[in-house]
């Protein structure tokens, strides 16, 4: 079964940049060791074809 996890809060520009690295795994995370590398091309974005800009997006 799938399910979304949607955040309704205000959110400050330094904040908005730290959710993008979070969300499009653009850091490598030492603190979660089940992230398989070798499956990352299976993830895919319904809306977005490609990775996006938060901060452009939202401006």
């Amino acid at each position: 079964m799938s399910f979304a996890v949607i955040h309704m809060k205000k959110f400050k520009s330094p904040d908005i940049k730290g959710m993008q690295i979070h969300n499009q795994r653009e850091k490598e995370s030492q603190t979660n060791m089940d992230i398989d590398k070798e499956r990352s091309s299976l993830n895919y974005d319904l809306l977005n074809h490609a990775p996006i800009d938060y901060d452009e997006r939202i401006q």
